[in-house]
């Protein structure tokens, strides 16, 4: 199956927890194998990167934990209200995406990569490329 590599799709990914005690599966005396869990991701890079790289840059969208960008049930194909965590950026290999579930609208795009700026520390910036939004302040979104 071709999966379409899009900056604003959301799509369903093996997510592995590498650190994470919790999902280490015993196969053997001393022996452990790491465990996966399907989440769902927002893709962040660019159509040039995404063909240049064999992993991309992501966000990713939770319907537990409450804070981040609200995203309601329904849009983008999601089967629950989420949140978009702007704050937890990763990268992660072509390899372990699943399927795609839709495209976020543009408004919440220009919400996550707000997010996203301040996140980096790059609020200096925001006023040469959303003029109209800087205000002199943090609070943009």
């Amino acid at each position: 199956m071709l999966i379409e590599y899009v900056f604003g799709g959301i799509h369903a990914i093996e997510f592995l927890y590498v650190s994470d005690p919790k999902y280490l599966k015993r196969t053997g005396p001393n022996h452990y194998r790491t465990t996966s869990r399907t989440k769902l991701v927002l893709l962040l890079s660019n159509a040039e990167s995404i063909k240049k790289y064999k992993s991309i840059n992501c966000v990713l969208l939770t319907s537990k934990v409450r804070h981040g960008i609200y995203v309601p049930k329904g849009t983008a194909g999601l089967n629950s209200d989420s949140y978009i965590q702007p704050r937890e950026i990763y990268t992660i290999d072509k390899k372990n995406f699943k399927n795609k579930i839709g495209d976020l609208p543009q408004h919440y795009l220009t919400k996550v990569y707000l997010d996203l700026l301040y996140t980096l520390n790059f609020d200096y910036m925001q006023q040469f490329i959303f003029p109209d939004s800087f205000k002199g302040n943090n609070n943009l979104l």
